[in-house]
């Protein structure tokens, strides 16, 4: 079966989980602001608002603790500050 993004089913009512947060997190671009495709840009904007409402919905230090870990597995080491919360 396949499922629509973390961020879709975040975006129509999907109850935030840190599973599903952690989904959201994995699934998104952290590069979009670089595109020159204005399609990407957007896509990768839209899911970056959802990525920080979804924060706000879990306990404190929960959504910064995983998005933390994703970025330290998708970024090099040189690049990860600019990227962590």
């Amino acid at each position: 079966m396949d499922r629509s993004p973390a961020c879709n089913r975040y975006r129509e009512g999907e109850k935030i989980t840190p599973e599903l947060f952690l989904e959201m997190c994995k699934e998104h671009d952290l590069t979009y602001e670089y595109s020159d495709d204005s399609r990407y840009y957007n896509r990768g904007r839209d899911q970056h608002k959802a990525i920080e409402a979804a924060a706000k919905e879990l306990p404190a230090g929960i959504a910064a603790q995983i998005w933390n870990k994703v970025v330290a597995e998708k970024v090099l080491p040189d690049s990860q500050s600019m990227f962590m919360w």
